[in-house]
């Protein structure tokens, strides 16, 4: 009994834990400062608002004032209000 309770808490806390926090890569194709950012992940856009203690990557930073056309490669991380908490730098890819 204890053996069962114990995976249906387990199980919980990690369902629990996939609803809080989300993490979305692709490119930033456009960003405004401490509001807001829109990515493209495939071939769809999202837009998301930046939360107020946001953590940016200063390699990041440096590439969001100067974004082309392609965007910027981040990775996105969310809470569970769907508001950007971090960004980190991407990977490119391939040519």
């Amino acid at each position: 009994m204890f053996r069962r309770m114990f995976l249906a808490a387990a199980a919980f806390v990690f369902v629990s834990f996939g609803v809080i926090a989300g993490e979305h890569k692709g490119a930033i194709t456009k960003y405004e400062a401490g509001t807001s950012l829109t990515i493209k992940v495939k071939k769809e856009e999202k837009t998301l608002k930046i939360a107020k203690d946001a953590k940016v990557d200063e390699a990041i930073a440096k590439e969001l004032d100067k974004i082309g056309k392609k965007g910027v490669p981040a990775i996105v991380i969310t809470n569970d209000k769907d508001e950007v908490t971090e960004i980190k730098v991407g990977e490119k890819k391939p040519k």
